[in-house]
């Protein structure tokens, strides 16, 4: 192995992120779930949670499920906002009706956990 091979991932990842960035379709709803993937993760870009949810939300309101769910993830965990389970799983919700395999099991997460949803334990 040569070792590099890192080095040019990252080297990838940078000029994914400059694409992104200075795309024209930067305003489209799959570039901006893209580029908010990125500054939730920190990658090529400075981390920024507050981004990647601004991000999220835009893409998101405009029937991005992939970024509804994300949005889902980020209330879920208190990333970039206040923690909250309504509101998780109302995103998660939305992204499983319109047939995202990752909100449904999220969904099924939620209710597991008691997320966003009342427990209540039968003998």
């Amino acid at each position: 192995s040569s070792g590099n091979g890192g080095k040019k991932r990252k080297k990838q990842l940078d000029d994914t992120s400059l694409f992104h960035l200075h795309s024209e379709d930067k305003n489209k709803p799959l570039s901006m779930f893209h580029l908010a993937t990125f500054y939730l993760e920190g990658r090529g870009v400075e981390q920024s949670y507050s981004e990647a949810v601004r991000l999220f939300r835009e893409a998101a309101n405009q029937n991005c499920w992939e970024a509804a769910n994300s949005l889902g993830i980020c209330y879920a965990l208190g990333n970039g906002v206040g923690r909250d389970g309504d509101e998780a799983l109302r995103l998660f919700r939305a992204a499983a009706d319109h047939g995202l395999a990752q909100a449904m099991c999220n969904v099924g997460v939620c209710y597991f956990r008691g997320i966003g949803v009342t427990v209540s334990v039968k003998d």
